[in-house]
Formats: structure tokens, sequence, C-alpha cells
């Protein structure tokens, strides 16, 4: 399981009111499939490898059809974490180019007052 699948199926889980995990530890989560999370914009060309028409744009594709890619369980950044989620670790390298959500919409635990810790370790490209 990816970790946008682990995030998307907590989501679900609670959604459903089937009990969620005690926490949750993300490592350099793809959290946003559309490509459109600010850092993903502004940090682009610092990871050499990111080309997201060319390499990951087919990958979000063959996961959910583009019109379903901003649904909470795809792209968590998306989800209300008002409602209530785990307390939450994301670890990423210093220049991750997906940790932060879409522009204004505070897609993160702690935006939304939930219980999250961030770690960044050295920055590097991804590889």
């Amino acid at each position: 399981m990816s970790l946008r699948e682990a995030t998307g199926s907590v989501l679900k889980m609670r959604d459903k009111g089937i009990g969620m995990p005690a926490a949750v530890v993300l490592w350099s989560p793809w959290a946003d499939i559309t490509d459109s999370g600010d850092t993903a914009i502004t940090l682009k060309s610092f990871d050499p490898l990111h080309v997201y028409d060319r390499q990951l744009k087919p990958s979000a594709d063959a996961y959910a059809d583009p019109k379903h890619q901003k649904h909470p369980y795809v792209s968590p950044v998306y989800g209300d974490y008002t409602k209530g989620f785990p307390p939450t670790l994301i670890q990423v390298r210093g220049h991750a180019a997906r940790l932060p959500g879409p522009p204004g919409n505070g897609g993160r635990p702690r935006d939304q007052g939930g219980d999250e810790e961030d770690e960044r370790l050295p920055e590097t490209a991804s590889g």
C-alpha cells in the first residue's frame, strides 16, 4: 500500500465509522496526484527526476480517472481533517515536492486543527 493509499484509507475508515489507527506515519507521501500543490510548482526544478507530464501523470491516470483525482481518498490533501484524524508524522527530504497541500486549501491535518508533526531530512533530490 502506498502512503497516499494509506492516508486515503484512514480517511475512508473514519468516514465509514469503522475505527482508525492510533497514529499515522508517512514518508514522502504523494498526497496530490494532480500536480497542483504549491511546492509541486515552486520546487519542480529542484528535483531533476520530477517530470510530471512524462513520468508521473501516466501513473496518476492509471491510478484514478482524471475526473476523480481530487477525491480525498485518491489525493488526501483534499480531505477534511476537521472531522478527526489520528496523530500524524510526515517525514520528507528538505525539498519534498509533495508535503504541503494545494494553495489555500489547508489540506493537511495540522492546517485544520489536527495533530501533525513534520520531520525534514537533509536536502537531496528524490531517487
